[in-house]
């Protein structure tokens, strides 16, 4: 049974522009996935990221997806995101977590490069990061 997904967002510069768009759409399916990614390990025991991958959306059709959220405690460029398919093929790669990420509509697979059935994060910083990651496709494959 489909479900409506809204979103709204605005950007405003002080004393300057302010843009601001929403809108909503259907989707048949939708997922809010969490999790930690671990500190990086102390340099005295290898200084090895910590990584943490979550399952997202089990359809291989990077034209099913209409939302793709992604948010977390904190924010800093020692936090990267991967998105690959079941097989392991890579999308977008490497991305640094330095903001919250909100993409909505048709082009998102084009964006993302592949249908994002798993998402990897690894994290060199020196602290835990909770991630939620909330998607929305349009069909029940």
């Amino acid at each position: 049974m489909p479900t409506r997904i809204a979103w709204l967002c605005s950007a405003e510069i002080a004393d300057g522009p302010k843009v601001k768009a929403g809108a909503s759409a259907e989707v048949n399916a939708y997922a809010l996935v969490e999790g930690q990614v671990p500190a990086a390990a102390a340099p005295a025991d290898g200084g090895a990221p910590g990584t943490l991958t979550l399952e997202l959306q089990p359809s291989d059709d990077a034209a099913d997806l209409r939302a793709f959220t992604l948010t977390a405690s904190r924010y800093a460029p020692s936090l990267t995101w991967t998105v690959r398919t079941a097989d392991g093929t890579a999308g977008a790669e490497n991305v640094p977590l330095d903001a919250g990420v909100f993409l909505f509509g048709g082009p998102l697979g084009a964006l993302l490069r592949v249908a994002p059935q798993e998402i990897v994060f690894t994290n060199t910083g020196d602290q835990p990061v909770d991630v939620h990651v909330l998607i929305g496709r349009v069909t029940g494959s």
